[in-house]
């Protein structure tokens, strides 16, 4: 019998959602949200470039680490869009949904799609 996983998140209406899925249903995070829930993003398709799939993680801790183009790419918008003295506490909680795997790291985790 395989294990129920679910994780919350609120949509870019402030909406909050509930997902159930299985492991490695979908290759991440942004995929499984673009097929069950509609939500319109990924402009550079899952390569970590564009930043339009960007969340912030509201409650819960992601194990897999940033991948250098993660990190790049959210370091621009950062730059741009938050005061440079907060942006090392809010740039640990921003994540790309395309480089977030669909594992049990999810699991339970709470998370806000941030929308320009």
């Amino acid at each position: 019998m395989s294990e129920k996983l679910s994780f919350s998140y609120f949509d870019e209406f402030e909406t909050k959602r509930h997902v159930f899925y299985k492991l490695h249903e979908y290759n991440n995070l942004m995929e499984l949200l673009f097929d069950k829930k509609a939500e319109e993003w990924g402009d550079c398709k899952g390569r970590a470039w564009c930043g339009t799939c960007r969340i912030k993680i509201i409650s819960g801790t992601l194990k897999e680490p940033k991948s250098i183009e993660e990190t790049q790419t959210l370091s621009k918008i950062n730059a741009v869009e938050i005061d440079p003295a907060e942006s090392k506490t809010l740039e640990t909680q921003d994540r790309l949904a395309c480089q977030i795997p669909i594992n049990s790291d999810l699991n339970n985790i709470l998370f806000k799609i941030i929308s320009d």
